[in-house]
């Protein structure tokens, strides 16, 4: 999923408590930060304009708790 959203708003959206811990989490899961990430896949992407649901925020606080085991 792709939106133009605060990286703040996207974390807390997803269910992390702030920014710092959404980033080092995404950063562990997908190898990039948030924002190298959007730099690098965001202009082909479908873009949506809804927050992320409650199971893929589920999905990607479960992977990136995983990664970090």
């Amino acid at each position: 999923m792709h939106t133009d959203g605060l990286l703040t708003s996207i974390g807390r959206a997803t269910g992390w408590p702030d920014q710092s811990t959404f980033t080092r989490r995404f950063k562990a899961c997908y190898g990039l930060t948030a924002t190298t990430y959007r730099k690098c896949f965001a202009s082909g992407a479908a873009r949506l304009q809804r927050p992320a649901t409650a199971a893929s925020s589920a999905h990607f606080r479960e992977h990136t708790a995983m990664a970090s085991s």
